[in-house]
């Protein structure tokens, strides 16, 4: 008959098969054992089971104790029924400490890995020795997690005392990754008519993202360079960016012209803007030169004569 949720059961030890095997020391077998026959043969401490059969149950938690019972000869043992979920599972096995908790480094908090560190570093057993919490804690906590892979190698590239072998191994029993999807491409960003909040936005995706980033460029540093007042006299081809040594070299443009295009206007032939002056050819600046009445001009290199047009 089926058993309702919560219902304390005085079961045959041959009704119940255990979820996983026990791996204690014979000598906490045994010793459990001679607690439960001084005990008139109870278990005080129920095992947890569920129903799989008309006459059928699982152990899934406080499974210790059916080891001890059968070491103590007894045919019979208390049990509480629970459903069969997962989450149900999890909880028991949690509370019966037969599962260690995990910490998911993808969506953690501070918070959640600094407990989880402070425990292997301070556990009797086996502890995480030689490394130092606060240094661990803000190297992983420092860096964006949620695209690291399920092997978790990235944490020894960090050099914050996690190592490849013994102390990695450790590490893992409590910390995994479930890689998160990448975030969506901000939209396309003009920035003939951009704000320097919708440059941010566009830089700092492209800067970040997973999949081919835009590498050694400082976020800060290069938006506060390409929030230039002259920028919507930009080419579409936007070489001025890389005219203003902000880390987005020509070999990087491909990437920023993912995200970033211009829809330039005329440059005004007054402009005293060293960018967007290099942007003319020799002939067009001595022409310009000429037309602002500027004389010893005509033996100038494009260096000399974009120096002589901007502090015209």
């Amino acid at each position: 008959m089926k058993q309702e949720i919560g219902a304390l059961l005085h079961l045959y030890l041959d009704e119940i098969e255990p979820l996983i095997p026990t791996e204690a020391h014979q000598f906490l077998i045994t010793e459990a054992a001679k607690s439960i026959s001084e005990a008139q043969g109870r278990n005080w401490i129920p095992v947890i089971v569920k129903q799989t059969g008309i006459e059928s149950f699982q152990a899934i938690a406080n499974i210790f104790i059916l080891v001890a019972a059968q070491e103590a000869g007894i045919d019979k043992v208390w049990c509480i029924v629970v459903d069969d979920s997962a989450i149900t599972q999890k909880s028991s096995q949690l509370l019966s400490q037969e599962l260690t908790p995990k910490v998911d480094l993808a969506i953690a908090t501070r918070d959640e890995i600094k407990l989880a560190l402070d425990y292997l570093i301070n556990r009797s057993v086996n502890p995480l020795v030689g490394v130092r919490l606060a240094t661990a804690l803000d190297k992983i906590d420092g860096i964006s997690r949620q695209s690291w892979k399920e092997n978790l190698k990235e944490v020894v590239a960090l050099k914050c005392g996690i190592t490849t072998g013994k102390k990695f191994d450790i590490f893992k029993e409590v910390f995994y990754t479930t890689p998160q999807p990448p975030p969506p491409p901000p939209p396309p960003v003009n920035l003939a008519t951009a704000t320097k909040d919708e440059i941010y936005v566009g830089l700092n995706y492209l800067i970040n993202r997973s999949d081919n980033p835009l590498v050694g460029v400082t976020l800060t540093t290069a938006v506060d360079k390409i929030d230039n007042p002259y920028r919507q006299y930009w080419k579409q081809d936007l070489k001025e960016v890389t005219a203003l040594r902000c880390g987005i070299t020509a070999a990087k443009m491909k990437i920023f012209k993912e995200i970033f295009y211009t829809t330039s206007q005329e440059i005004p032939e007054d402009t005293k803007d060293r960018v967007l002056l290099s942007t003319f050819t020799v002939t067009e600046l001595k022409k310009m030169a000429e037309k602002r009445g500027l004389s010893e001009f005509k033996k100038l290199k494009k260096p000399e004569l974009i120096e002589l047009l901007a502090i015209d």
